[in-house]
């Protein structure tokens, strides 16, 4: 008689947790952010649940359209209202 397994598990990568209880998978705001022009490294951190604080590095350019660019990126990729800062 073949033995079944009780489940199959696959590697596990580091999720967001959102407010509303979602997990979102890293990869999703990763590819939001890095088509923005001009960015050349950067670092996400989620503070809190409705939280997250951007450190970014990139060429010379207008800072606060910049800014709000990466604010947006980052609200839509998440989906829900979230607060973010940029650094």
């Amino acid at each position: 008689m073949l033995r079944t397994s009780e489940r199959i598990e696959g590697r596990l990568v580091d999720s967001m947790r959102l407010a509303d209880g979602r997990l979102l998978s890293p990869y999703v705001r990763t590819e939001a952010v890095e088509r923005l022009p001009g960015l050349v490294r950067y670092q996400i951190v989620q503070e809190v649940l409705d939280h997250f604080t951007m450190h970014a590095e990139g060429e010379p350019a207008d800072r606060a359209a910049v800014e709000a660019s990466i604010v947006r990126t980052i609200r839509e990729a998440v989906g829900s209202p979230v607060a973010v800062e940029v650094h």
